[in-house]
């Protein structure tokens, strides 16, 4: 029978499936889950299973306990060239309902998680041409896109931010955007960086993470009436946000940055 759990979840009928299986054929058959099966359902006696899971193209292999999610590359990178088909997956002219549409949205974290690693070995050529394949094989899995910014970001390319954020269509684009300024800003183009920044929060109206990045940019130039000019504009389409509006004050009080500077080394 189903029963709950001390930390108040559930064990279901198919969290005992599961274990069934585990024990029965862990050793003599590969067990594996999906990709699309979320971390609430990827169990074992009633634990996360994620320390004995090795991520081998759309599949986690459930092995012997190594700390971690680990990525198998080499198989991963074969099943993306030469086994992944994501037939109709990206026509529109195939309808989806919510359903399907968010199962095959989680297919871009297999990508993402193999990208992230290759990103990591600093292998970020691999990694981009991988998420920019799996963005064609599933165009409205909107963190790939996302991450795509954050690669083009890591490497200055202010022309492929720009191009990325006018042409996406899925996925946060306010952060597409934001990532643009950040880029803008360490080229030292720190007009641009502001302009990009500040429209984003006129567009939006309550992106937060421009205002912030927008702030630190300010801040690191010491442009305190730049930072008021900020924090004005936030105010205009968020009038009842009280911390901005103690920000505000403490601004126009007067601040010094010198001790703000030596607070931050301690």
């Amino acid at each position: 029978r189903p029963r709950r759990l001390d930390g108040g979840g559930y064990y279901r009928l198919q969290d005992m499936v599961v274990d069934a299986l585990i024990d029965r054929y862990f050793g003599e058959r590969p067990i594996y889950f999906s990709v699309t099966v979320g971390a609430g359902a990827r169990t074992y006696r009633g634990q996360p299973i994620d320390s004995r899971l090795t991520v081998s193209g759309m599949l986690f292999r459930v092995e012997e306990p190594h700390g971690g999610v680990i990525v198998d590359i080499p198989e991963s990178l074969d099943f993306f060239a030469n086994k992944f088909r994501a037939r109709s997956i990206a026509d529109p002219d195939v309808y989806m309902d919510e359903a399907t549409e968010r199962m095959t949205r989680n297919y871009g974290n297999a990508f993402l998680m193999i990208a992230d690693t290759l990103r990591k070995a600093g292998d970020l050529k691999t990694a981009e041409k991988l998420i920019r394949a799996g963005w064609q094989a599933v165009p409205h899995a909107g963190d790939l896109p996302e991450y795509l910014a954050s690669i083009y970001e890591q490497q200055g390319r202010v022309d492929d931010l720009r191009r990325l954020a006018d042409t996406v269509h899925y996925g946060d684009t306010n952060w597409i955007k934001t990532l643009l300024g950040r880029a803008q800003a360490n080229q030292g183009d720190t007009a641009a960086a502001r302009a990009t920044l500040e429209s984003v929060i006129r567009s939006s109206g309550n992106y937060r993470r421009a205002l912030d990045e927008l702030m630190r940019l300010q801040f690191s130039a010491r442009d305190i009436e730049g930072m008021r000019r900020s924090l004005q504009l936030w105010l205009e389409f968020n009038p009842d946000d009280q911390q901005v509006k103690s920000a505000l004050r403490e601004l126009r009080a007067g601040i010094n940055f010198d001790s703000l500077n030596r607070g931050s080394a301690q």
